[in-house]
């Protein structure tokens, strides 16, 4: 059984992410973990075994020491694909990872590699809690309907949606705390990069 599941840690094209984050307590004893991509990307993962690539929408498992964790990133390849390109300095999100990790008293698991369904389960996560102040362009996958903005921290702030494939504006308004704003991806706008500028809110975003 997995000792413990981490929340969704944001991948920012051209950073190295440690896959637990600051704050975060693991367990003693570790020696697993599984890591499920559910970016767009092929991820480069560093771990104590070496360095490992996780294909995208797939789950791989990876060696584990407590206190030793992996950091995942987007391979600077010498050909960026233009879907990883973004306008100005903004950092690009390319999405999410959640990592599972097992004790010492567990096999290694098994079944891995695994596809997996970005929308199996409903919403997607593509970028969690992002901060109250926040420029960025955000990376979705093709095929999404929907944007999910959720308000999770903060008291009142503006939200600004700007598709980067058509120019559209989705949304230019205030934001509440505690409220989601649902915006509709027609499929004729063809966007799957858009620009976020958030104040005064803590957001996380799903697609569907």
């Amino acid at each position: 059984m997995p000792t413990f599941i981490v929340q969704p840690v944001n991948i920012v094209y051209g950073e190295f992410t440690p896959v637990v984050s600051s704050g975060q307590a693991i367990g003693y004893g570790t020696k697993w973990c599984v890591i499920f991509n559910t970016t767009q990307a092929i991820l480069q993962v560093n771990h104590i075994g070496g360095t490992s690539y996780i294909q995208p929408n797939s789950a791989d498992v990876f060696p584990v020491m407590t206190g030793v964790y992996p950091t995942v990133s987007v391979p600077n390849v010498p050909s960026v694909p233009l879907i990883f390109t973004a306008p100005g300095n903004a950092p690009l999100y390319v999405g999410t990872i959640t990592t599972m990790f097992f004790d010492a008293n567990d096999p290694e698991p098994g079944g891995y590699p695994q596809t997996l369904n970005p929308f199996a389960s409903g919403g997607l996560v593509i970028a969690n809690e992002l901060p109250p102040t926040n420029d960025s362009t955000i990376l979705v996958p093709v095929g999404t309907n929907q944007l999910v903005f959720s308000a999770v921290g903060g008291v009142t702030g503006t939200l600004f949606v700007l598709g980067l494939t058509s120019s559209h504006t989705y949304y230019n308004g205030v934001f509440t705390a505690g409220t989601s704003e649902v915006i509709q991806v027609p499929t004729a706008n063809n966007d799957t990069l858009f620009g976020i500028a958030t104040t005064g809110i803590t957001t996380t975003i799903y697609a569907s």
